[in-house]
């Protein structure tokens, strides 16, 4: 979907959907296909925790805080620094702002879990503010919006922390036909929050496909049992 050059290395995002049943079976073909040596593959719990690969304390890094079940570290973003590691967020139908930087050596690259609370607390300013104190330039930085649900809607306390974020009508909410429920503009509050962060717009480029519409992808609002995985390699 983008394309960006220097002088030595190009970087690109396209989209390959297979279908995999269970998460070991995610990482064995990200391994196979990338010849990833490291996987990070936390659990989104709507945070603004990051880890930072080579760090063991980081903002609010959690491979304290781990996930019972899957005995993986909760958290809602990454930041990768080597050659060979991968970086998989599976959501539901939230969006994964993916971050790369094309002139740091050997590479750095991140993802951020953008759901309505993740945007609400700051995940994404948070994450960047991360990255600008490790000595990165936000300008340089290119990002892809994932796929993501279209007309999510919300309401209750969730509706209540967007507001509160600043996140408000006619730009970001829009109401429906139900009381008090408004669909939100996930896409658009991410945008807005990587350009305050110092992303220039012309960087960011946000992808159109539908997660409840496009029979590629699954889609927890309709039902869908499944995730879809978007996974981030320094190559």
């Amino acid at each position: 979907f983008f394309q960006a050059e220097d002088c030595r290395r190009d970087i690109s995002v396209s989209l390959e959907f297979r279908r995999v049943l269970f998460r070991s079976e995610r990482i064995n073909f990200i391994q196979a296909m990338l010849g990833s040596r490291a996987v990070f593959a936390p659990v989104p719990d709507h945070s603004t925790r990051l880890i930072v690969q080579g760090q063991n304390a980081y903002v609010d890094i959690s491979m304290r805080h781990q996930n019972a079940r899957f005995s993986r570290p909760s958290a809602d973003a990454t930041l990768l620094s080597e050659v060979g590691s991968t970086s998989l967020i599976a959501p539901g139908d939230c969006p994964v702002v993916n971050v790369v930087y094309p002139s740091v050596r050997p590479g750095m690259v991140s993802q951020i879990h953008a759901g309505v609370l993740g945007l609400a607390k700051g995940a994404i300013p948070t994450a960047l503010e991360a990255q600008h104190s490790l000595g990165l330039h936000l300008s340089d930085a290119l990002v892809y919006v994932g796929p993501h649900a279209h007309g999510h809607t919300v309401y209750g306390e969730p509706l209540d922390m967007i507001r509160a974020a600043g996140f408000t009508e006619p730009d970001y909410l829009r109401p429906t036909q139900t009381p008090d429920e408004y669909e939100i503009a996930l896409s658009a509050i991410a945008v807005r929050q990587l350009v305050d962060a110092g992303v220039k717009e012309d960087n960011i480029v946000v992808d159109p496909t539908n997660t409840r519409t496009d029979p590629r992808l699954f889609s927890n609002r309709l039902g869908s049992a499944g995730r879809h995985g978007q996974f981030l390699s320094i190559v």
